[in-house]
């Protein structure tokens, strides 16, 4: 299985992400079985919970995991169909307040 790491930073409410040190809009094409790695550069408090995952009909986000204290989100993808996932970062502020993000796409290619 693969990995692809995403960095991601919350500045002022709104979610930026870079792969590889190059910033982009977050959306991933998925090709095989996957894990996708989302860490969170900020160092304020801000940490991960719950995220909101839709349009999976086909269950192909087999699993994800919060660890680091909150830093890394990890989803599983087997990448068993091709359909387009729609997810939402969501992240808990030092204030208390909960935030979600746009949605990036992941997209099973199969």
């Amino acid at each position: 299985m693969s990995d692809i790491n995403i960095d991601v930073t919350v500045n002022n409410g709104i979610f930026s992400y870079s792969r590889d040190g190059e910033p982009f809009d977050g959306s991933v094409d998925i090709n095989s079985p996957t894990n996708i790695i989302y860490r969170l550069t900020n160092t304020d408090g801000t940490v991960f919970l719950q995220p909101r995952i839709s349009d999976d009909v086909n269950h192909d986000i087999t699993s994800h995991q919060i660890s680091d204290g909150g830093l890394t989100l990890t989803l599983v993808d087997i990448d068993k169909s091709t359909e387009t996932i729609c997810l939402q970062l969501q992240v808990k502020l030092p204030d208390g307040t909960s935030l979600y993000s746009p949605d990036p796409k992941i997209r099973d290619k199969n």
